[in-house]
């Protein structure tokens, strides 16, 4: 009887390190996110901001020199023109160098845990190559403020980069 007791006691002690450990070990996948591809490879990539089903910011920028934007990142009902263009500077490329192995880790999962009936912001991001495509799409209740900083820093990015010849599509277009 004795040794019954202590093999229960051997057991529920083995039990209680060991599977902390296990869980640790199985679930690292989730704490250290590994990179999901090679930045070098993209030829495109969009982003996608609505906030509260509201589209606020449409970015499409290639490799070749395609440039697309919409909107400014804020709910803004006055500014909704889609600017289309071709662009000689290295808009892509400059954005490119911005995205870091954090950001590509959320490629592939989606995050919409949101209540509708409260202010959203949801992101969608996406990566391409000539062969395939990657993204992702999160979504928080609140503001930007409450996304994670490696894609709130990637929007901001976007927007400052392509925010000049943006700019310049609005004054073309106001001056007509």
């Amino acid at each position: 009887m004795n040794l019954k007791k202590n093999w229960l006691k051997v057991c529920k002690t083995f039990f209680a390190l060991f599977l902390p450990i296990l869980l640790l070990f199985s679930c690292g996948q989730a704490i250290n996110k590994k990179t999901v591809a090679d930045k070098s490879k993209f030829q495109t990539t969009t982003i996608e901001v609505n906030i509260s089903n509201n589209p606020c910011l449409a970015i499409l920028l290639a490799k070749d020199g395609t440039i697309n934007r919409n909107g400014s990142g804020v709910i803004d009902s006055v500014d909704k023109d889609l600017f289309m263009g071709i662009t000689e500077e290295k808009v892509f490329d400059s954005l490119m160098q911005t995205v870091s192995d954090d950001l590509l880790s959320y490629c592939g999962q989606t995050y919409l845990n949101c209540d509708t009936t409260k202010q959203t912001y949801k992101v969608t991001v996406s990566f391409s190559d000539n062969k395939s495509d990657i993204g992702f799409e999160y979504c928080v209740n609140g503001t930007q403020d409450d996304i994670p900083k490696p894609i709130s820093e990637y929007i901001m990015n976007a927007i400052k980069i392509t925010d000049p010849w943006f700019q310049t599509q609005k004054k073309l277009t106001d001056k007509k």
